[in-house]
């Protein structure tokens, strides 16, 4: 990427609490699968940009709101590019090379075990960088195929690092992201990544059941009445009529949420997400039936056993760590 960081705004739409407008600007944004309905991402120039962008983008909007301030390691970004001013159908970033098309990116942040940063007190923070981009480039990772690029960044914040990924297949980002949560050293078994959360971001074309795999998905439901019940299984007969000889469940339960609909995750597409879709924030049957709703994918359990790091992650001495961050930081001071 030619940026040096970005700004990346997360928005989630609650139907009590959002006016009009925001959900009419929803349809410009990008798809998100998690919490986390839709997603900005805008480049950052100098360093006086973040606060700017980070106070002014989406200020107005009344539903939840989360910001990550990201800044570029170089070297470590050059697989992937930000698109300037992304159509309705595309990604906010894709690969550089210009053959390939992704279907999903994924942003996985990433906060190091307290061993980890031990660590690089030695090394510096870009040691920690170069381990999980070579755990991310082990050459089984792009296999039958598919494809796999990646860029990772610092964060402004409270948070370590967040890793960007991009593939045509779901499989293979679940994959990468489930080897970096696993990384163990091999000689004091501690933990390399203490704990972690990601966001899909899904372009609005169909993808086929083969590039979900075998992953399948929950929408859970908060509703605004049990009239909502006679919606809800509208949008489960929909489901089921693109799952294929997948099964479709309808499940009341208790808690934050009132129901889930339990699907193949090749099931997920644009008759639910795309601006008329039955899940559509345009959709007037979803406005009065639900405050909010959230698709959470699950992969079937990979293998248990951990990646393995070199002993002591094989640290020199380096500069220290201040002096690592300000010299990611000081191509951002213009």
């Amino acid at each position: 990427m030619k940026e040096k960081g970005m700004v990346v705004c997360l928005l989630k739409y609650m139907t009590g609490a959002v006016e009009a407008a925001d959900f009419q600007s929803a349809n410009s944004k990008t798809i998100c699968l998690g919490y986390f309905g839709r997603a900005d991402v805008v480049p950052v120039s100098s360093f006086r940009d973040y606060m700017r962008i980070a106070s002014e983008n989406n200020a107005e909007f009344l539903g939840t709101r989360k910001q990550m301030l990201l800044y570029l390691f170089p070297g470590y970004a050059d697989e992937i590019e930000l698109v300037d001013r992304p159509t309705t159908n595309e990604l906010p970033f894709r690969p550089s090379d210009s053959g390939l098309s992704a279907a999903f990116c994924c942003l996985s942040v990433l906060n190091l075990s307290a061993p980890m940063k031990e660590q690089l007190k030695k090394a510096g923070p870009q040691k920690a960088v170069s381990l999980l981009w070579e755990q991310l480039h082990k050459a089984d990772l792009s296999k039958g195929g598919h494809f796999l690029r990646c860029a990772v960044a610092g964060i402004l914040g409270m948070e370590d690092l967040c890793v960007i990924l991009l593939s045509d297949h779901f499989p293979t980002i679940s994959e990468a992201i489930d080897r970096l949560r696993k990384l163990q050293d091999v000689s004091s078994q501690a933990m390399a990544v203490d704990n972690s959360h990601s966001v899909l971001m899904v372009a609005r074309e169909e993808k086929t059941p083969q590039q979900w795999g075998s992953a399948s998905a929950e929408i859970h439901f908060s509703l605004k009445s049990s009239a909502a019940f006679a919606y809800l299984r509208q949008v489960q007969q929909e489901i089921a009529a693109h799952s294929g000889a997948g099964s479709v469940e309808l499940v009341s339960r208790i808690g934050e949420h009132d129901a889930l609909i339990r699907c193949p995750a090749g099931a997920l597409g644009g008759y639910l997400y795309g601006s008329d879709g039955l899940l559509s924030y345009q959709n007037k049957q979803y406005l009065q039936s639900f405050y909010q709703s959230e698709t959470i994918l699950c992969e079937n359990a990979l293998s248990e056993a951990p990646s393995f790091l070199g002993a002591d992650w094989e640290l020199e001495e380096k500069s220290s760590s201040a002096g690592t961050n300000q010299k990611s930081l000081d191509g951002l001071k213009q």
